[in-house]
């Protein structure tokens, strides 16, 4: 019988030291009796140091195990109601971690309470992946809404473009006002859509991340593209194919159209291109520029379709430099400097 009960002893102990749970026991005084190798790692101490020693006075001073102390203290004073209690610590590595903890009545041979014994379940990663879970199905609502966005300015764009090529209303589409009111159309969806989204600024490319090299980037840009566009007005206006004439440079509706500029880019790739991209997992980004471009392209669908080549391509390069620099600011310049030049230089 002797041999039987240190066995079963042996077994005891062994089978608490192997636990993936940390597990610990005090007496009716709170001293810590014993302490398994799960709950050294958690607690970060040895057991050496602790045993014989108050729970109270050895993890008092420990801010990052205090709602654990609670439980625990609490445990201690009321020993036969069983306590259980989810809590959150600070691991040695900056990780925080995701407790269960669950105490009961320690008795002794003959049934007599001696004690208390804490066991403290380790579930982080189950919380990790509850909190992906949750994390897929937020993103599935987001897209979701971004669907209905889409489909709302595609109907808007579409509206438009058959109410101008019918000429239902008579109204100039070339003039500033019509592209003014065009794009507020759009914007007034985009932003309800951003703020349902619950964008930040940042998505949207509206900080100070990466300003100054967007900028100077966009300024070389645009100074190449000039060139190359004075060369080929030149060059049309030599052999009498320059297909307009060249623009006047007037400061108000020039600034209007930087203005202008800023809100079809704050749209165009803060908003659409960024969404795209989040939603189509497109690490790459090529895909959502493509997706990006063409749709804006069909916005100027009214002003025919060498208006939606044109958009197609210069949205695309604007995407892909939005790719290597995405801030808006840097962008918007890219996008006046070639629309501008090309008014200017008579290529529109």
């Amino acid at each position: 019988m002797s041999d039987d009960i240190q066995i079963s002893d042996l077994l005891a102990r062994e089978t608490v030291s192997s636990m993936r749970d940390a597990v610990m026991s005090m007496d009716r005084t709170g001293t810590i009796i014993m302490l398994n190798p799960a709950a050294e790692r958690l607690l970060r101490v040895s057991a050496g140091d602790v045993l014989g020693r108050s729970f109270a006075q050895t993890f008092i001073d420990r801010v990052d195990l205090e709602d654990l102390n609670d439980c625990i203290l609490q445990a201690i004073y009321d020993p036969a109601t069983p306590h259980t209690a989810e809590i959150q610590i600070l691991g040695g590595n900056g990780d925080r971690y995701h407790l269960v903890v669950r105490t009961s009545l320690l008795v002794g041979e003959g049934g007599e309470p001696v004690g208390v014994v804490a066991v403290v379940a380790d579930v982080s990663e189950q919380v990790r992946l509850l909190e992906e879970k949750l994390e897929q199905v937020r993103v599935r609502q987001l897209f979701g809404r971004f669907f209905l966005y889409t489909l709302g300015v595609m109907s808007i764009g579409t509206i438009v473009n058959n109410l101008i090529a019918r000429s239902i209303v008579d109204f100039d589409i070339y003039t500033p006002a019509f592209a003014w009111g065009y794009l507020v159309v759009l914007l007034v969806p985009s932003f309800f859509a951003i703020r349902a989204m619950g964008l930040s600024w940042r998505d949207l490319g509206l900080s100070a991340d990466g300003l100054s090299r967007s900028l100077k980037e966009g300024i070389l840009i645009s100074v190449a593209f000039a060139g190359l566009v004075a060369i080929l007005a030149l060059t049309l206006y030599h052999f009498g194919a320059l297909p307009g004439h060249p623009g006047q440079f007037e400061p108000l509706p020039t600034f209007g159209y930087l203005i202008h500029s800023f809100f079809q880019e704050l749209v165009a790739r803060g908003f659409l291109q960024t969404a795209f991209q989040r939603f189509l997992d497109d690490r790459k980004g090529v895909r959502s520029v493509l997706l990006t471009s063409s749709l804006f392209g069909l916005f100027h669908l009214h002003f025919g379709f060498s208006a939606v080549a044109l958009t197609l391509v210069s949205g695309v390069v604007f995407g892909l430099f939005y790719l290597r620099n995405p801030n808006i600011f840097g962008v918007t310049l890219l996008h006046f400097f070639v629309g501008g030049c090309a008014f200017w230089f008579g290529l529109l």
